[in-house]
């Protein structure tokens, strides 16, 4: 997670330094800025529905960590022999927990599918996957929980991408300054936000668009350099500690499967080191979330704010 942590960070910077630049002294806008102006109040529409979007897939990805962390609340963590009545317990709440998982998913992709029906502009887009078939399967946990928000957030973003035009500024003026670094926000949004989507589960890895950047610009390298870091970690296996959580909690399931619950001292000491792993990372998932969603949420509220600026000076100049 300290990528992300870092990425929005530099994301967060580029919005306090696109309103520093402001031109709030002009009476009138040349043409190339005004021009430019209208074309970020466009963008940032698809900026605000991307962060919205994965505003929604880090909630999902916090309500099966809870619903994780109630289970485990129950389960022995102390030393001691694990009885089979307690592994019957665990047997039983894990199976509840994936149970409650396989119908929230079943019941967003079918709220999904109903609007997809009544916005056109969403019209094209599909659910990614399919439900599970078994509901014990681990199709049906908290790394499917999320897929019903990701393509939205992809498309978006990609959509972003493609109108990507890039500026051409040789003299430095200062609406050549401002044009340049309306660019480089909407680029480096791209970015991060992209590398969000990719980095939680059931995304495709080619969802981190590809940005064309241009060298005569003094951020361009450190820019390039982020975008070369984002395409590695995008190849990455994604949230360490869901990918932990996932290998737990399967390894669970492999030792409790059955109706028997009579269970070696192998096997018993396995599972309580593999409960103790678990509930560490669902904690250090629980601290990560909350980070990211707070600096999602404050690029958001960045986002709002410069359009707010941006929309009262082209309301003053024009009137």
């Amino acid at each position: 997670m300290d990528f992300l942590k870092q990425f929005l960070n530099a994301m967060l910077a580029t919005q306090s330094d696109l309103k520093r630049l402001i031109p709030v002294h002009l009476t009138s806008l040349p043409h190339t800025q005004e021009a430019m102006m209208e074309d970020f109040l466009e963008k940032s529409v698809y900026l605000l529905d991307a962060c919205r979007a994965i505003k929604q897939q880090i909630l999902d990805v916090e309500t099966s960590r809870g619903m994780l962390q109630a289970v485990l609340s129950s389960f022995p963590f102390k030393n001691g022999d694990l009885r089979a009545a307690q592994v019957m317990r665990m047997q039983k709440a894990l199976a509840r927990l994936l149970h409650k998982e396989f119908n929230e998913i079943e019941e967003r992709q079918e709220r999904l599918y109903k609007s997809f029906q009544l916005i056109r502009r969403e019209s094209r887009s599909e659910v990614s996957g399919d439900a599970p078939q078994r509901w014990r399967s681990w199709n049906g946990s908290s790394r499917s929980s999320i897929q019903s928000s990701t393509p939205q957030a992809s498309k978006l973003l990609h959509t972003m991408s493609a109108s990507l035009v890039i500026p051409r500024v040789t003299t430095g003026k200062e609406d050549e300054d401002l044009c340049a670094a309306v660019h480089a926000v909407n680029a480096a949004s791209v970015l991060v936000l992209g590398i969000i989507t990719a980095t939680f589960p059931n995304m495709e890895k080619t969802s981190v668009p590809i940005i064309l950047i241009p060298r005569q610009y003094s951020w361009a390298p450190s820019l390039s350099q982020l975008q070369v870091t984002v395409q590695e970690e995008s190849k990455r296996a994604g949230v360490w500690e869901l990918d932990q959580i996932d290998t737990i909690e399967q390894r669970l399931f492999d030792l409790m499967d059955g109706n028997d619950c009579t269970l070696g001292e192998k096997a018993k000491e396995e599972i309580k080191n593999l409960l103790k792993q678990l509930k560490q990372y669902v904690d250090e998932l629980e601290n990560d979330l909350t980070l990211i969603y707070s600096q999602v949420m404050d690029f958001y509220n960045c986002v709002i704010s410069s359009r707010m600026e941006v929309l009262d000076m082209l309301s003053m100049l024009r009137a």
